[in-house]
């Protein structure tokens, strides 16, 4: 019952017992009209409310940031009376809540379709939450909440960066350097084909068989680029934080897919969601858009430590790509270590409009220790 239910209630009841107690008709007429009203308004809401069905679906589950999604849900109810019309709460993809009012069809299935932006990277709970039914004159209103939310994943665009280098040790271009062959490493024996090489054929074996048999050598497993994201450092409820993760998710799509393009394999470690995840070719790249979509930040910042436990994988790496919201005294110290190991490093910094000047000065540092680095910044 609302507010204006319940005044209503209270001078019904009162002109009730004034018209009882006094005789007067008047009062007993208007206290009787208030009593039927509230008993009306009552039926009206009480049959909407228990037979309202709603069903929903966002369609592909996905979009990507900037682009628009659209939801799709469908209204079931029975009003024998006018009813007002329906207050929905929904569920928006930018973190968001808003109200809508929809006129809903007295008997039978009303549809209904919205368009929502979407303005940053991450997995939202998307759709109507609950639906308020509310009679003509305001004098009764209930909600029931619903569990049938959609996750939509809001992926991350590649953003423009610029190309990571092949290591020195690279001679003819990534694609050849990370796919040779070992030949000090004799892998077995198998029949000659056309277009073997002769100095691989096994002679003597070929001359006790009566048939070409040619070695097979192992081949060397191709070096990946090593991609640490860190997630620590920022509040997730602050202002900026949305804007950060575009930035860090974007530079970082942006780079692994220039990457997959060259045939350049990456490796993801991510303790956060337990799990570490590769590519080798550019059909890898929209699970690992898919991955940077449920991405989200933490306070405490604990990446110091992940650098020191990544450093033994450096020997098995071609490069190292690290994505950080924060630069830190300790991060800065740890990534110049790491630097020491030989392997080619790029440091990307997800700042926000403003970069302080001991974020600066700490940037300058690695730029020092001959280490690449970058600012990004999107709004």
């Amino acid at each position: 019952m609302t507010t204006r239910g319940f005044y209503t209630l209270l001078t019904g009841t009162a002109l009730v017992v004034v018209g009882l107690s006094t005789g007067n008709a008047a009062c007993l007429l208007l206290g009787g009209t208030a009593s039927s009203a509230l008993v009306l308004m009552l039926l009206s809401v009480l049959l909407p409310r228990f037979t309202l069905r709603v069903t929903q679906q966002i369609p592909g589950q996905e979009t990507m940031r900037l682009s628009r999604c659209q939801l799709h849900a469908q209204i079931f109810l029975l009003s024998l009376l006018p009813i007002a019309p329906l207050g929905l709460d929904v569920q928006l993809p930018s973190g968001r809540r808003s109200a809508f009012l929809i006129h809903a069809r007295p008997f039978g299935w009303t549809e209904s379709r919205n368009d929502f932006p979407c303005p940053h990277v991450g997995t939202y709970p998307v759709g109507i939450a609950c639906v308020t039914v509310q009679d003509c004159l305001g004098l009764f209103c209930f909600s029931k909440r619903l569990n049938t939310l959609q996750t939509l994943h809001v992926l991350p665009q590649a953003a423009a960066v610029s190309p990571v280098p092949v290591h020195p040790g690279s001679e003819d271009g990534p694609a050849s350097a990370y796919a040779s062959t070992d030949y000090t490493t004799p892998d077995g024996i198998r029949d000659w084909i056309q277009g073997d090489e002769l100095k691989r054929v096994h002679w003597k074996l070929s001359v006790s068989r009566r048939t070409l048999l040619v070695r097979t050598y192992e081949q060397q497993e191709r070096p990946d680029t090593l991609i640490l994201i860190n997630l620590g450092g920022i509040d997730p409820s602050s202002s900026q934080a949305a804007s950060r993760m575009d930035a860090l998710t974007e530079s970082c799509a942006g780079t692994v897919s220039n990457l997959l393009d060259e045939n350049r394999p990456v490796c993801i470690p991510l303790p956060e969601l337990r799990t570490e995840l590769r590519g080798e070719s550019s059909r890898a790249f929209q699970d690992i858009q898919r991955m940077l979509s449920q991405l989200t930040f933490r306070e405490e910042d604990h990446f110091p430590e992940a650098l020191e436990v990544a450093a033994p994988r450096l020997q098995r790496t071609d490069t190292l790509l690290i994505f950080s919201p924060v630069i830190t005294p300790m991060i800065t110290e740890s990534i110049i270590r790491l630097s020491q190991f030989g392997s080619n490093i790029r440091f990307t910094l997800a700042a926000g409009k403003e970069v302080s000047s001991q974020e600066m000065k700490l940037l300058q540092m690695l730029v020092a220790a001959n280490i690449e680095t970058f600012q990004v910044s999107i709004s």
